[in-house]
């Protein structure tokens, strides 16, 4: 009960278990007896062994299907404590329930798991005394047993448990006259060795005869038998006993006879271990069961609401400190003073005859009574028990106040409502029964003769219900509608409509409210029938609808730019809401028709001939520019003057870009047309340079010709390298995928930034040992890292530090989860890091678009950044970027590595000799044809040239038996190369042919690409690469 109180719950329990059931050893507000174990929540907070809160068990999947929350007692709320052992030992639970919701305050859960701790200790203490009295009743048998048998001593005697025995004392000795079996077996000798036997003989020290003839000594000296207590110490053990010692002679005045010094004494030793532990443990029981009762007295004293105790006589035995205010008396006023002396005004009234009633039937009453002499209004909780009468007991006149002034303002309401076009009733949310209904309500439902029954207090919520579903037109909608409505807990509104089945429609709107103090709420429900305003409101919705169905911006504003219309298509487009710019006064604040030069003209044109159609560019509210193709329409009055101007603005924003982007691309398709030439010319010019340079130094001696011509030959290759990346933007070229060592790449980028990058940035590598070789394209990925560097510098306009490293990284599941472009498997990261202005969040989601920029008109065409992407994922890789304004950027790209060996830039392969065979150039380009003649015959070829296609066909038909291959250019005049090459093969199908040109890759030259007997070779090319190709193509086939 104490339990439930503080806790504010209907069910309190303490329920205990065994294997298969669990019994109710006390319960408040449930009929239950025992229950199956399983059953409810007690195993878990068990299990738990710590305390268990389940604030709302319908919001708990585990726990809102079980038996007890879906069916009898419909538990929505639980708190148990499980009840265990000093030795860990759990026996039950003590637990509050509630059949709503419920959170309890901290307060409350160390009260619940207090009450757990004194209910533990109770069950201990009456175990411990019943063990106690267990061992008393075990003795007093054992004493009436003696006093029963003494007529048979010598059979007492020998059974008896406690040690008996006859002695003497004899030369400061004790000489054992008789001994019992006790006796015998405590010394650890046979019975018979005990007779006539001294206590010395048998191992007893001299310490110890002597304390126990001072015992013997004292009984004979006062005549009288001497009690003592004497604790044994015996190989770890330790023993208590009670011994009783007295002369057996008959006590005589004979001086010689009291003198004998071989007087008889007599003994009787009892082990009193097992009681003195008792009376211990009984003494520390009644020290707990102190501290418990302290402990319930102190909860009591914190407890808000008054508590007094009263004994059998009616006196008050105990009163906590609320009480005092309540009873607006002093404790030391009233404690063991009668209470109906102390309150004579309360005799023969409600309390007199309720407490009496408790005392005498044994049961707990509850009641509600007005005191006047202390003009308050109290709730009273009485239980009584063996020792009187306990009463809790709470002050409710401000509930009863209210209760009053709720009376008076229904009477009120009542009175208001009679003439309301409100329909509305009021219904008890606990009883359901209804207590105010109005004329208009059933006027509106047509249910009149139900107010007969709110007259007899005999009308409930569900005949409302039952009445209204006659008329509703969606039964399941009403009546699952009107279910969330009960179940609603908050103190807030709810509104709905109603279709009725013959078409008006209703309004609901329902509220909850509570009487202060009071468990139980109820409903306020109010209707109104809004049938003509629906029917407004929808001729309205079809008008506006018409207007908002477009996407363009439809603007209606007076002749002082006052906006009168603005619907959704220009709320969307330019952001302002309807209601932030209807009536203003200053429409050109929100148009910003005045940035526009022609506004004038403009505002002209539509007063004098009434329409106007053109582009304008509009700020939107964010400040973001738009161009719209707006146009004005003046609308006239029923005088036809003048009134407004109606404006509709189509958004060409998109269509403007893209026409700028497509003249865009146009321009650069005409840049990479224009770049396919020059490139072609260029690598004509490259090509004799390169190989002319490559054969004078493999027979140069002379070291610093060699030097010379080395210089020569790799700036001949740069220069052939920026013409395929000229060709590579222009036309889309693929390069040519080889494996590539990173660090000699970011050496060269390093030369470049630290040669052409302001002196204000410093520009720092970091290259981890061992870096791994990739696959790819040396001239793209040079690219890659300089448009990098270049966007880097860009944002350091007052210089900073830019931080260029490399390392092997292994992708594991775990990274390519969170990266799309990712893949399992070994990476090389190359990291740049900027300290530069940073990129916002909005800009940084675009920054790999075609054509964005942030930079300004001139400095930027928007193709690095997507330039970059698309080189990296068509080597496998990607790309992360990260920003933070004002301390700068950080890009990771990511390449997939390969193993392989380092690679050497200065390894050498040899280059093969021929044996004699007939080779035909073809080429238009005189300079080439010589030193391709040339760098062939150095190696054991020979060699015939043509100048174009027709020259070739005539030689190769006279000499089709001795040419052993074909080296042929893809440009030529009067006849190309792919009809030289297919007039070639239509002569000979097995010739050897290796295709060049400056231009087209191997995909673009346009013969059978399954012939074994074709390769290809792109200007500029080395004598090594040309002799390289003859070789393969004449013997690797």
């Amino acid at each position: 009960m104490l339990a439930a109180q503080i806790c504010d719950t209907p069910i309190a329990l303490i329920n205990l278990i065994d294997a298969d059931r669990q019994w109710f050893k006390a319960k408040v507000g449930i009929d239950w007896t025992e229950v199956p174990r399983e059953i409810g929540f007690c195993s878990i907070c068990i299990e738990a062994d710590d305390i268990l809160i389940i604030p709302d068990t319908l919001a708990s999947e585990k726990f809102a299907t079980s038996s007890v929350v879906i069916a009898e007692p419909y538990v929505r709320f639980y708190a148990g404590v499980p009840l265990t052992t000093p030795q860990g030992l759990a026996l039950g639970t003590l637990c509050v329930v509630d059949t709503k919701p419920k959170q309890i305050t901290q307060k409350q859960v160390d009260s619940l798991k207090s009450i757990a701790r004194l209910v533990m200790r109770q069950l201990e203490v009456r175990r411990n005394i019943n063990q106690l009295v267990d061992i008393q009743s075990d003795y007093k048998e054992a004493k009436e047993a003696l006093h029963q048998s003494e007529h048979i001593l010598s059979s007492f005697f020998n059974s008896a448990a406690m040690m008996m025995g006859v002695v003497e004392i004899y030369e400061n000795d004790i000489k054992l006259i008789s001994g019992n079996v006790a006796s015998a077996n405590f010394l650890r000798v046979l019975p018979r060795e005990l007779q006539n036997c001294r206590a010395s003989q048998i191992g007893l020290s001299q310490e110890y005869i002597k304390k126990w003839i001072g015992y013997y000594r004292k009984a004979e000296r006062i005549k009288a038998p001497v009690r003592f207590e004497y604790i044994h110490e015996s190989s770890g053990n330790v023993k208590v006993f009670n011994v009783t010692v007295t002369a057996i002679d008959t006590y005589s005045d004979d001086t010689s006879i009291n003198e004998d010094k071989n007087k008889k004494f007599a003994y009787i030793i009892e082990d009193i271990t097992e009681r003195k532990q008792a009376e211990e443990e009984r003494l520390k029981l009644l020290e707990l069961d102190r501290t418990a009762t302290n402990r319930i007295k102190n909860i009591f004293e914190s407890i808000t609401d008054g508590f007094f105790a009263l004994d059998n006589n009616w006196c008050f035995s105990y009163l906590n400190k609320q009480a005092e205010p309540l009873l607006q008396r002093q404790r030391e006023e009233l404690l063991g003073h009668n209470i109906w002396e102390a309150f004579p005004d309360a005799v023969n009234s409600k309390f007199y005859h309720q407490y009496h009633h408790a005392v005498a039937e044994r049961v707990s009453v509850e009641f509600e009574e007005f005191y006047p002499p202390l003009n308050t209004w109290f709730a009273v909780h009485a239980y009584p028990s063996k020792d009187g009468l306990s009463v809790y007991f709470q002050d409710i006149t401000k509930r009863k106040q209210a209760e009053e002034e709720l009376n008076c303002q229904q009477a009120i309401m009542r009175s208001i409502n009679s003439v309301s076009p409100l329909g509305y009733y009021v219904v008890n949310k606990c009883s359901g029964q209804v207590f105010f209904l109005n004329n208009r309500f059933c006027e509106i439902w047509g249910i009149e003769h139900l107010q007969q029954k709110i007259e007899h207090y005999q009308l409930k919520n569900k005949d409302i219900i039952t009445e209204c579903l006659k008329l509703v037109v969606d039964v399941p909608a009403f009546v699952e509608a009107d279910k969330l409505i009960h179940n609603q807990n908050k103190l807030s509104v709810s509104e709905d409509e109603i279709l009725l089945k013959d078409g008006r429609v209703i309004r609901r709107v329902s509220t909850r409210f509570r009487q202060e103090g009071d468990c139980c709420a109820g409903r306020l429900y109010i209707f109104e029938d809004i049938t003509e305003r629906k029917r407004t409101e929808q001729q309205m919705r079809s008008s506006a609808a018409l207007l908002d169905v477009t996407s363009d911006a439809i603007v209606l504003r007076d002749l002082s730019n006052k906006i009168l219309l603005w619907n959704k298509g220009a709320e969307k487009l330019y952001g302002w809401q309807a209601e932030e710019v209807i009536n203003n006064n200053n429409a050109n604040d929100v148009l910003s028709c005045v940035k526009s030069p022609q506004y004038k003209d403009i505002y002209n044109t539509v007063l004098e001939k009434g329409c106007w159609q053109g582009e304008l560019v509009k700020p939107t509210k964010s400040g973001q520019e738009i161009i719209v193709d707006s146009c004005w329409t003046l609308v006239l009055d029923e005088h036809q003057e003048p009134k407004s101007i109606l404006t509709v603005d189509t958004d060409i924003t998109q269509k403007k870009q893209l026409e700028a982007q497509f003249l865009r691309a146009q321009r650069v398709e005409s840049i990479g047309t224009l770049a396919s030439g020059i490139a072609h010319d260029l690598n004509n010019v490259l090509s004799p340079i390169l190989m002319s340079a490559q054969l004078l130094n493999n027979k140069s001696n002379n070291l610093r010709d060699s030097q010379i011509l080395s210089i020569i030959e790799n700036n001949a290759k740069r220069g052939a390298d920026l013409v395929k990346q000229v060709l590579s933007f222009a036309r889309g070229m693929e390069g040519e995928h080889t494996k590539i060592q990173l660090q000699d790449l970011i050496k060269e980028i390093k030369q470049i930034v630290e040669q052409t990058f302001p002196k204000s940035i410093d520009f720092y590598t970091d290259i981890k040992p061992n870096l791994q070789v990739i696959i790819g394209d040396n001239t793209q990925l040079h690219q890659v890292l300089i448009n990098l560097c270049l966007n880097a510098r860009d944002a350091m306009p007052e210089g900073g530090k830019l931080t260029l490293s490399a390392e092997n990284i292994l992708i594991d599941e775990n990274f390519q989860s969170m990266h799309i472009d990712a893949k399992v498997g070994q990476y090389i990261l190359l990291t740049l890091t900027d300290t530069g202005i940073g990129i916002d969040r909005q800009n940084l989601d675009r920054i790999f678009e075609p054509f964005f920029t942030t930079k300004e008109f001139g400095k930027g065409t928007g193709l690095g950044l997507s330039t970059v992407m698309g080189i990296i994922k068509g080597h496998g890789g990607f790309v992360n970027v990260s920003s933070t304004v004002g301390k700068g950027t950080q890009f990771k790209v990511y390449l997939p590595a390969v193993n392989s060996q380092i690679i050497s830039n200065n390894s050498y392969t040899k280059i093969p000799h021929g044996n004699g065979e007939l080779v035909l150039v073809v080429d238009d380009e005189p300079s080439i044809r010589e030193i391709t003649k040339t760098s062939l015959e150095s190696y054991n070829y020979e060699v015939m040239t043509a100048s174009d296609g027709i020259e070739a066909v005539a030689i190769f038909a006279q000499y089709k038996n001795k040419i052993k291959a074909a080296i042929i250019d893809m440009m030529m005049p009067n006849m190309d190369g792919s009809t030289t090459i297919s007039t070639l093969l239509r002569m000979n199908p097995l010739l050897p042919i290796v295709a060049v040109s400056g231009l087209a890759t191997s995909e673009q030259v346009n013969i059978d690409k399954n012939s074994q007997i074709f390769a290809f070779l792109p200007k500029p090319y080395t004598a090594q690469e040309l002799l390289n190709c003859v070789y393969k193509v004449l013997y690797s086939f």
